[in-house]
């Protein structure tokens, strides 16, 4: 049974969040606080941390911070970060810093359950904003001009997968169809991998964008 620690401004909203996972038998909290004085070092023993991107006493970056310390040694949870909108200016530093997905605030307040399980699988989650802002971090950003590729499905994952400077051919694709507003299920269809694939594939290309955070320590597996 995986522990989650929630980390809300808001105690309503953290019950709310609260009683979603305990209505599920796979999941268990592991403790509930509204700032980082409340929570002090708990959150870093849990096997997944949600967590607003501000908190009554602060942003959620020194945290963040101190959640990638920690994992570094192989330890740590993931960190599920809410936002308030895919747009939201702070969401983007707290992936750069070491989050491994978000949700919006309404996922949270009603069943964050399943965003939780892809989490746990090493799943990830991308709005065209972010995806934007992906290709442009990695030089890419002229590729959602260029002429889509013939063959989709015959994309290459593999070359470039682990190299934390460049995307592949095929997870610069995946980005570009984001920026065009499609969503994860009708790209898993056209390039020809399952949704749960996509997923991780989205999560390998943001610990791509936190490798020079983690001073070259990341180990990246191609999905």
């Amino acid at each position: 049974m995986h522990s989650v620690f929630i980390l809300r401004r808001d105690l309503r909203e953290a019950r709310r969040t609260q009683a979603a996972i305990e209505a599920t038998r796979d999941l268990r909290i592991a403790g509930v606080a509204t700032t980082l004085a409340q929570a002090d070092a708990a959150p870093l023993a849990a096997d997944v941390l949600i967590v607003d991107l501000k908190l009554g006493d602060g942003p959620t970056l020194p945290l963040l911070q101190q959640v990638r310390a920690v994992r570094a040694s192989g330890r740590g949870p993931r960190v599920l970060l809410v936002a308030a909108a895919h747009d939201d200016s702070q969401l983007w530093p707290a992936l750069r810093t070491g989050a491994d997905s978000y949700l919006l605030e309404a996922e949270a307040s009603a069943s964050p359950v399943p965003v939780v399980g892809r989490v746990l699988r090493g799943e990830a989650t991308a709005s065209s904003a972010l995806a934007r802002q992906l290709l442009a971090f990695f030089g890419e950003a002229n590729a959602a001009s260029a002429q889509p590729p013939a063959n989709e499905r015959a994309l290459d994952w593999a070359t470039d997968a682990s190299n934390p400077l460049r995307l592949s051919r095929a997870e610069r694709h995946m980005l570009v169809l984001l920026t065009q507003g499609h969503g994860i299920g009708p790209i898993a269809l056209r390039m020809g991998a399952s949704v749960e694939s996509i997923g991780r594939r989205i999560c390998n290309v943001y610990r791509k964008l936190q490798w020079d955070l983690r001073s070259g320590s990341l180990s990246l597996q191609a999905a």
